[in-house]
């Protein structure tokens, strides 16, 4: 009996198969990655934000650095990096624009380069051979950003080892640079319309303060850390023309140009009652019912919390009214802090009716003062007694530790430690230490 048959060996055929999975996979891996850098990307804030949601990513391609430079008076400059450390960036500080290498290309003629090891890349550009001992790299893509502004822009992503890059591989990148140079543009805008606004709030608060015998004060500003928000804090102190010291930090709810429109209000009407004599009391009820009459304005919505206080730097008699705000915090000489009880009334704004009563202490000489907005102690994640909690405590060692003028600046650097959360809120604090007559 014969049979007829076909011996093949498929073993070829199969290791084929296997490495086209393979690769298959891997480049369902990374598009994933792109969709989450996508997403990862549309929060980013800064540019140095930017950066390590890219470099984070480019992580599945075997990358393990990334520069992104742009040109200053014809010569590179790094604008954001990740993974490449101070002496790293510097050795791409400086090129000149016109020089040959791969950012030359980028910049100037929006060419892309791929070179998969050290020889290659300095076969073709040897002028990179500091750079490239300075920064250890062995294999790198520099690439432009075609969104860039003025279109000015390219990033180099850096590799420790050899790296072949398929075409496949070649296309993502170039749609890594892509979502990276649309992400800088947003990040650009982001810083520019934020420094307006902090230029704006800053500009409304005042400029100096009184000079103050028997008295030291110290101020502190903050701006929101979330993009180009504008914060409704603000402090200010001026004498009343009975001669007292009147001091006043406030807060218009909400992040935005309306809430800073309405604080710069608000701060003119304390200050005006204030000088036709008023007490603290009925500085806050007339300044409320001017709030809660702007039913026709669109910041008709808004409340404000406030704390203000008339302070007779002659005898350290301390007169108090406080509107839904954080109560102050006290220090007597050689004593821990204390949270000072000041009765209070509802935020202006609300009810038209609403009474403030007043609270009076006799301050002993060398007492401190603090007075504060919400930002300094509350935000979301952390209980409002545990911030209070924090803050007493902040505020004693700082009385020990620090010079007057760098108290607030140390509590806020503690309290709300860098790199400051996005979603941190602006902070106003007035310190004030009485000396006594």
């Amino acid at each position: 009996m014969m049979m007829d048959g076909l011996v093949a060996d498929i073993t070829v055929a199969c290791d084929r198969q296997q490495l086209n999975q393979r690769l298959l996979s891997s480049q369902a891996e990374q598009s994933g990655r792109l969709r989450d850098l996508a997403t990862h990307l549309v929060s980013a804030a800064s540019l140095d934000e930017v950066a390590g949601a890219t470099g984070t990513a480019l992580q599945a391609f075997g990358a393990d650095g990334l520069l992104v430079v742009d040109t200053e008076r014809d010569r590179l400059r790094v604008i954001a990096s990740w993974g490449y450390g101070p002496a790293e960036e510097a050795a791409a500080e400086g090129f000149p624009l016109h020089a040959p290498t791969p950012f030359r290309d980028a910049l100037l003629g929006g060419t892309p380069t791929f070179a998969g090891s050290l020889r290659d890349g300095l076969a073709t550009y040897p002028s990179l051979v500091d750079f490239a001992h300075a920064t250890k790299r062995q294999s790198w893509a520099v690439l432009p950003l075609p969104t860039a502004q003025d279109g000015t822009a390219a990033c180099l992503i850096g590799f420790s080892a050899p790296h072949e890059f398929a075409p496949a591989e070649r296309s993502l990148l170039t749609v890594v640079a892509a979502l990276l140079a649309q992400a800088m543009e947003r990040a650009r805008i982001h810083d520019r319309e934020h420094r307006r606004a902090v230029e704006l709030q800053q500009g409304m608060l005042p400029q100096a303060l009184p000079e103050l015998p028997h008295t030291t004060v110290h101020t502190h500003y903050r701006p929101a850390a979330e993009g180009a928000a504008v914060g409704g804090d603000w402090y200010d102190a001026w004498y009343t023309p009975s001669g007292e010291l009147a001091l006043v930090v406030g807060d218009v709810q909400g992040h935005s140009t309306a809430a800073a429109a309405l604080m710069g209000r608000l701060r003119t009407a304390v200050r005006a009652y204030s000088a036709e004599g008023h007490s603290p009391a009925d500085v806050l009820h007339r300044t409320n019912t001017l709030l809660t009459q702007f039913s026709t304005d669109p910041d008709s919505d808004l409340f404000a919390t406030c704390v203000i206080a008339h302070l007779d730097t002659a005898t350290g008699h301390l007169t108090l009214c406080r509107a839904g705000h954080p109560q102050p915090l006290h220090a007597a000489p050689g004593k821990r802090p204390e949270i000072l009880p000041v009765e209070g009334g509802l935020p202006l704004g609300i009810d038209p009716d609403a009474e403030f009563p007043t609270t009076t202490v006799t301050l002993t000489p060398g007492s401190h003062l603090l007075l504060y907005t919400d930002g300094l102690v509350e935000r979301p994640g952390r209980d409002l007694d545990a911030g209070t909690r924090q803050l007493l405590s902040v505020f004693g060692s700082g009385l020990r530790s620090v010079s007057e003028s760098e108290l607030l600046a140390h509590i806020e650097q503690v309290c709300l430690p860098a790199p400051v959360p996005a979603d941190a809120d602006d902070i106003a604090a007035l310190y004030l230490r009485w000396q006594g007559p």
